[in-house]
């Protein structure tokens, strides 16, 4: 389905931003959101290009072409690289419009799909993708380094880091209080919080073995909140069942008012097995949280080692064990730890400094 809306016309550039799966709260969707209502808008008029239920074929095709000829942008800004959004690429050349992707991750990357779609997307899927595109632009530094880009280092535009969230203004005490009442947990209580797809390349396996380790010797001030939903989700509620009947470990599912849960704890957990730039640390980091997360992708970039959490090896239960075991006995270090995570948002990661790269990036592309 595309969502359609006319725009007045005015002077301001126009750029179609695609959008797919409008109704989740996935990273790209949280950036668009965030670029959406920012003072991009001063500068351009963005037009959004949703799909849901997104198919190659030619009748998606022949949908979006008419919908870009209908707006007319001087620029499209494609999310992702996929074989969903190949019909939108294709679209855009057809009507010829300048192409910008957005690089956040690649399915080539995942471990929970097949061989064949692995080779497919390697192979196949995003050359042809990053051919199609007039320039590309990754979320990380760490991303504009991959040998995936050398044969495509003409349309390269470095990257754009994905912005933080500002939680400024909410009352983070009053929540904090109100959520620790509502699950029964004392303020004394150390808590740390997983938000994520529950899935394995997320991570969540090692995770569940980890706290299955620390259950043989559970600290008794210590208690996690996992927060999210996947297809791992079962076997880990499984796993973890005598954890989370004596209320050590809380799952409660996919929740939208993930500040709440952010709030109401003490660090945050990464175990994901690899990442671009991962938006659920940029959150926790918004939300002054100490990091715990594997070294992986563009993770080092937002977490300084030592500085405002601790980076660990990833695929590994006993590393991810000790790592919350040394946040738990450094919580005297959260307060200092948590200061400079929202240092660190408010300076490298606020939402003025990313739309300002962004804006550089469509301006370049425009001029070409």
């Amino acid at each position: 389905m595309v969502v359609c809306k006319k725009m007045d016309k005015n002077s301001k550039p126009v750029i179609m931003t695609q959008v797919l799966n409008p109704d989740s709260l996935g990273g790209t969707m949280t950036v668009f959101n965030i670029y959406f209502g920012s003072a991009l808008k001063e500068s351009f008029e963005i037009v959004p290009l949703v799909q849901s239920n997104a198919r190659l074929n030619f009748k998606q095709i022949r949908s979006y072409y008419r919908f870009i000829k209908t707006i007319n942008p001087v620029l499209i800004d494609v999310q992702g690289v996929n074989i969903e959004v190949l019909s939108v690429l294709i679209a855009a050349k057809l009507a010829g419009i300048k192409i910008v992707m957005g690089v956040h991750g690649m399915y080539s990357d995942l471990y929970e799909i097949s061989k064949i779609k692995k080779w497919i997307s390697a192979f196949i899927t995003e050359p042809i993708s990053f051919y199609l595109a007039d320039g590309v632009y990754c979320v990380c530094e760490f991303a504009t380094r991959r040998k995936k880009f050398n044969r495509f280092t003409r349309h390269m535009l470095g990257y754009s880091y994905n912005p933080a969230p500002d939680y400024s203004s909410f009352d983070k005490k009053y929540i904090r209080n109100e959520m620790r009442t509502k699950f029964n947990i004392d303020p004394n209580i150390v808590v740390g919080i997983v938000i994520s797809r529950i899935t394995y390349d997320k991570g969540l396996s090692f995770l569940t073995e980890a706290l299955l380790k620390l259950g043989k010797n559970w600290p008794s001030n210590f208690r996690v909140f996992i927060v999210g939903d996947g297809r791992y989700m079962q076997v880990m509620k499984e796993k973890l069942q005598e954890l989370i009947e004596e209320s050590l470990v809380i799952m409660v599912g996919f929740q939208k008012e993930i500040h709440k849960y952010l709030f109401s704890s003490d660090f945050f957990i990464s175990p994901s097995l690899h990442e671009n730039h991962s938006l659920s640390l940029l959150e926790a980091l918004a939300a002054g949280l100490p990091l715990l997360a594997t070294k992986v992708g563009g993770n080092p970039e937002i977490v300084l080692d030592g500085e405002n959490g601790k980076l660990i090896s990833s695929m590994s239960s006993e590393e991810l064990k000790e790592g919350i075991e040394f946040m738990i006995s450094n919580k005297i270090k959260f307060n200092t730890m948590g200061k400079r995570s929202l240092e660190i948002a408010q300076s490298k990661y606020n939402v003025n400094k990313c739309v300002a790269r962004r804006k550089d990036i469509y301006w370049e592309m425009i001029s070409r």
